[in-house]
């Protein structure tokens, strides 16, 4: 029936936001602090806001649920959760990058210092 397509739709858009939300909490702990990490962890708030109140809508029984609530709200976890995987397929490579290249000359600093002193 179209209900029960409509609540399944619906219920993989949530699993996906959730799946997502699960792995970028590491990403976003492993990037350099800059303004493109407080722009993501905004989104990824709005993502996280929006897929709790998608699952408190969809969690109502049948005759309560409010089909354009449920989709708008469906459609804003979308729209959030492609503006973050935009975010890690292009920004945040770089910034894990220098962030990395970042970490290994302070290694080889200390390491240089540390020798230095032997």
């Amino acid at each position: 029936s179209q209900l029960a397509e409509f609540i399944r739709d619906c219920a993989q858009t949530l699993v996906r936001c959730r799946q997502y939300l699960l792995h970028s909490y590491i990403l976003g702990y492993s990037l350099s602090q800059c303004a493109a990490k407080n722009t993501f962890h905004i989104q990824q708030g709005f993502l996280q806001g929006n897929a709790e109140w998608l699952l408190v809508l969809q969690e109502k029984e049948t005759d309560e649920l409010d089909r354009n609530e449920i989709l708008n709200y469906s459609a804003s976890c979308q729209k959030y959760l492609d503006s973050l995987i935009e975010f890690f397929a292009n920004d945040a490579q770089e910034l894990l990058m220098a962030k990395i290249e970042q970490t290994d000359m302070i290694e080889e600093k200390e390491q240089k210092d540390k020798s230095q002193k032997e």
